[in-house]
């Protein structure tokens, strides 16, 4: 299938988890597998300590791709985090964590998948190399 086919039948599957570890992402891949266990996966991330752990269990419909380290501007969740901070936390005084992580959920649930798509848009993934 050609990658620009790949591309367009790209789907946002965002969890509201507590942390960021590797038992937290192997939640999420099991999720995220079972939510679309006809399909296989391809999955495009950085390469964060828990998402090259050892005891990382990458499920048989996932598909991992690590971007090449310290290349922020590849990967198109930095660009919704840069949206976000922008929108939401921009001139704001937020009492603590809780709050700005309340503040952030509120938006996201708000956003279609069409405007993630758009946020998240790397036209770099639409050439063939």
């Amino acid at each position: 299938m050609p990658l620009k086919k790949i591309v367009e039948q790209a789907v946002e599957y965002l969890l509201e988890l507590p942390r960021v570890d590797t038992e937290v992402v192997n939640i999420f891949l099991k999720e995220l597998s079972e939510a679309y266990s006809e399909k296989n996966i391809l999955l495009i991330w950085d390469q964060a300590g828990y998402h090259k752990a050892k005891d990382l269990l990458i499920p048989a419909n996932i598909t991992i791709a690590s971007l090449p380290p310290y290349s922020p501007e590849l990967n198109p969740a930095e660009r919704l985090w840069r949206w976000l901070r922008r929108h939401v936390c921009r001139n704001r005084l937020l009492k603590s964590l809780d709050e700005q992580a309340d503040a952030l959920a509120q938006v996201i649930k708000t956003l279609t998948a069409k405007q993630i798509a758009s946020m998240c848009n790397c036209n770099y993934l639409l050439h063939d190399n």
